[in-house]
């Protein structure tokens, strides 16, 4: 997810000049950017974009070829990686947008439209999945009993139907609503300052009026859903902790896997924020066009090439907290990458070294170290707390 969102809505508010605005129109046109600063922003996003492609690939392939990490939570790890895999793809038609194509979009009007709205696509799917992966885990904690009846099949139908459902609302009318066209840059309307790919004037009111329907809903709620659904998991455990009167206390193996699934939780929520923060701030930012000083377009080039950087980073960091937050993932992902990089598996050596030592051999496969189902939900105690 980027910047698009908060470029439209500057966009929406062309019918209102400002003072600073026209004062800005009259001015000789000169780019908000210099060369050195393209050198640096494409070098910047292009490394997270390879490291992007890179980290979620290998995810993807892990728990996609791995039966035992076939559980509901990397299901929607599964389909956040393709979400941000897909945005990592796309990244250089935005770097282009706003360097090389800001004042002519020389390649094809297809791939503007198919820029925005694959943008606004993966953006709303990316939401909708941290919101619903935070519900899901407050759930395996606060009533594990019921959790344990959700199917896998209702899981995956849900994710297919999230997918077609912001298709149906994120792709299809942005690639409508954007068009490219040259500027006139020696003109004095407000206009003459925006990127070669931007909304189409046609559609400026439509698109005013459904960013104020749609945004919110796919945007904001899910970031207050996270939220509220982060702090909500903190007080269960609070109240589990500090519970002296539970019969049944947690054994080590339950208290460590719950450590880690928290764990995971909050490093994903950390790395969504970190890319929605500065987009909130730049989209309340973008919404008032009214006296932000003479470098208006200079701190809006700044602000918004900063806050897609964050994006990426995001995207970058995914992959990473992943593994983090589980053992299992990590020790699969080790697998992996030793058997594509000495083209054997480290499963069937080490298990063969394991059992030419017998039972009593000191040395133990990886399997061994990690307990049986570990990501699967902890069912502890499901009386009142």
């Amino acid at each position: 997810m980027n910047n698009s969102y908060t470029e439209v809505f500057s966009t929406a508010y062309v019918s209102e000049e400002t003072t600073v605005a026209a004062a800005l129109a009259r001015r000789p046109y000169v780019r908000p950017f210099n060369n050195t600063e393209v050198i640096i922003t494409a070098t910047i996003l292009f490394t997270l974009c390879v490291v992007g492609i890179i980290g979620n690939v290998i995810t993807i392939a892990v728990i996609s070829s791995r039966k035992s990490l076939s559980t509901i939570f990397n299901i929607f790890i599964l389909s956040l990686c393709v979400s941000d895999l897909y945005s990592a793809l796309i990244s250089p038609l935005q770097l282009y947008r706003r360097t090389w194509g800001f004042d002519k979009w020389v390649i094809s009007d297809f791939l503007c439209k198919f820029y925005w709205g694959s943008d606004l696509w993966t953006s709303f799917v990316t939401a909708t999945h941290i919101a619903s992966f935070a519900l899901l885990r407050l759930a395996s904690i606060g009533w594990p009993h019921r959790f344990a009846k959700i199917r896998m099949l209702s899981i995956k139908i849900f994710i297919i139907a999230v997918w077609s459902i912001t298709f149906t609302v994120g792709f299809v009318p942005f690639s409508v609503f954007m068009e490219s066209a040259p500027r006139n840059r020696s003109s004095n309307h407000v206009t003459s300052r925006w990127p070669s790919c931007t909304c189409a004037m046609r559609w400026v009111g439509q698109c005013k009026w459904y960013s104020h329907i749609a945004y919110p809903i796919f945007f904001y709620l899910p970031l207050v859903t996270v939220v509220i659904t982060s702090v909500a998991i903190a007080i269960f455990l609070w109240r589990r902790r500090f519970n002296t009167f539970s019969a049944n206390r947690q054994t080590d193996v339950e208290a460590k896997k719950e450590k880690q699934a928290i764990l995971q939780l909050f490093l994903i929520v950390g790395s969504f924020l970190v890319g929605y923060i500065p987009f909130t701030a730049y989209a309340f930012y973008t919404q008032y066009p009214g006296k932000k000083g003479d470098n208006l377009l200079r701190i809006d080039w700044l602000f918004g090439i900063i806050q897609y950087m964050c994006m990426r980073a995001s995207e970058c960091l995914n992959p990473i907290f992943y593994n983090i937050g589980s053992s299992k993932m990590r020790v699969e992902t080790k697998r992996f990458l030793e058997k594509c990089i000495c083209g054997r598996s480290v499963s069937k050596t080490t298990s063969t070294v394991s059992s030419s030592k017998g039972t009593n051999g000191k040395l133990e496969t990886l399997d061994s170290k990690v307990p049986e189902n570990f990501d699967d939900p902890v069912i502890i105690d499901e009386r009142p707390l």
